[in-house]
């Protein structure tokens, strides 16, 4: 009896650090998925707010300066760098990521077939392939 509860000692003694560092860990979230629900802005737009410091975004002095691209279910919607009117009234996958200094950084898309994000069953992410890898740098050196 005594060798057994010297056993289970021993696994408690190892299992619960390990237990309780990783029920502190943070679970990391999939930054590039876009979090329902989005918002609609009128016929075929729809709203989202991807936070990713250091994401170039459109603006009234750089109309094309965003290398977001929004994906669906993997693929790839577009055009990007689309008018807002040109979305609502259009829609089939334009998207325009924007910075205004009165409601910051917003995606405005719309789905390829112009279905509700909210309830199609789809997986919106943005991917951002114009990223600049931060060591490139340092491994040309």
């Amino acid at each position: 009896m005594k060798l057994r509860v010297l056993a289970v000692t021993a696994v408690l003694a190892v299992y619960a650090p390990f237990a309780f560092y990783f029920a502190r860990q943070p679970v990391v979230e999939d930054e590039g998925l876009l979090k329902r629900p989005f918002a609609h802005q009128g016929l075929h737009s729809w709203l989202a707010r991807p936070l990713v410091p250091g994401l170039l975004a459109d603006s009234q002095d750089a109309p094309r300066a965003a290398t977001l691209v929004v994906l669906e279910d993997g693929h790839p919607l577009g055009p990007g760098h689309t008018e807002f009117a040109e979305i609502t009234y259009n829609g089939s996958g334009r998207y325009r990521y924007w910075s205004d200094p009165q409601e910051g950084r917003i995606l405005v898309f719309s789905t390829s077939d112009n279905s509700d994000p909210n309830t199609n069953g789809r997986t919106y992410r943005f991917a951002h392939f114009g990223a600049h890898e931060p060591y490139a740098d340092a491994r040309r050196r």
